[in-house]
């Protein structure tokens, strides 16, 4: 018996851990906000932080997020930002910003 519907693309399984990590990063990517503090320095791109907090550590410990412990947002650095946009395309997500 065959159907008329596609077959989806081979994905390789991510495991929970992984995919909560990268999955956390792309959130806080898509409700990221530019903030300019000094004129004359890069605007910093801030997302309020609502999330599992080994995640957030796991993702300052690789250099994608930086941040106070004690305030409720973190700064995207560069290679967060380029990271956050990898995992949007690997989960065919669209950053409308």
């Amino acid at each position: 018996m065959t159907t008329d519907q596609p077959t989806p693309p081979d994905r390789t399984p991510v495991d929970a851990q992984t995919a909560t990590r990268e999955l956390t990063l792309a959130l806080l990517f898509l409700n990221r906000m530019k903030e300019t503090p000094d004129k004359t320095l890069p605007p910093l791109w801030r997302a309020w932080k609502g999330y599992d907090f080994d995640a957030l550590d796991a993702l300052e410990e690789a250099g994608f997020l930086f941040g106070s412990h004690r305030a409720k947002s973190v700064c995207f650095t560069e290679e967060g930002l380029a990271e956050a946009q990898r995992i949007l395309a690997k989960y065919g997500i669209e950053d409308r910003r």
